[in-house]
């Protein structure tokens, strides 16, 4: 019976500073797990067994040895293939926990990460296809929101957050999502966007879940629609 131990590193933050990296949080050592059986729910209970709510948290993994990349551990094939790198070169395989993660149905192609240098959060989504036996990446989707506009937003304006969509007159075309807060003098203040290739539920849901995780939820918001449609988050 082949066994491995893992890292699993949770209760930190995802960064960018040049290359993205996990910073802060705890390194917890798991031994003797059986690599023919380690799937996605295994991960899943260790780390709801140290307290973190379940379906609030997504998994990566990383070979440090290899290279600085990260990956989604969703299915429990890739979970293997960490178990069958740590047997094969003898070596711990390493888990990375993203905590307050709103909707994880959502699919996520990076963490959620801090930037370092650039005082924002963005979120860069890419699909990959099979062309004719070519892997081809291209654009997805594209999240932003300044720092400023967050603290702004969170420290001085009413909890009011309107949400609509436009179309971009552009050669790609695409659409774009905004979201605006109002000040105390009752005018707009720009809070996120996000740049989609079709305005539908899935591009609405992760844009909100992003907005969420930026301005927080310890308070309660009303949300505004072109449709006039209001509800309290």
């Amino acid at each position: 019976m082949a066994l491995f131990d893992v890292v699993i590193h949770h209760g930190g933050e995802f960064v960018r500073d040049k290359r993205v990296f996990y910073r802060g949080g705890v390194q917890t050592i798991v031994s003797g797990l059986e690599g023919n059986n380690w799937g996605v729910s295994d991960i899943e209970n260790i780390v709801t067994s140290w307290g973190y709510e379940k379906k609030k948290f997504r998994v990566w993994g990383q070979y440090p040895e290899v290279f600085d990349e990260f990956f989604q551990v969703n299915e429990d094939h890739i979970a293997k293939e960490i178990s069958g790198y740590s047997i094969g070169n003898k070596v711990h395989g390493h888990i990375y926990v993203e905590h307050n993660v709103l909707d994880i149905t959502v699919k996520a192609y990076q963490p959620r990460c801090i930037d370092l240098d650039a005082g924002y959060n963005e979120e860069v989504e890419m699909f990959s296809s099979d062309d004719d036996g070519v892997k081809v990446v291209r654009f997805g989707s594209f999240y932003f929101c300044f720092e400023g506009c967050k603290k702004g937003f969170t420290t001085a304006c009413r909890p009011f957050v309107g949400v609509d969509g436009c179309h971009l007159k552009t050669r790609y075309g695409d659409q774009l999502l905004i979201s605006v807060g109002r000040d105390p003098n009752y005018q707009y203040f720009p809070l996120a966007f996000r740049v989609v290739e079709t305005e539908c539920k899935e591009s609405w849901s992760w844009f909100m879940q992003l907005l969420m995780e930026d301005i927080g939820q310890d308070k309660r918001y009303v949300f505004i629609s072109l449709m006039k449609l209001k509800k309290a988050h």
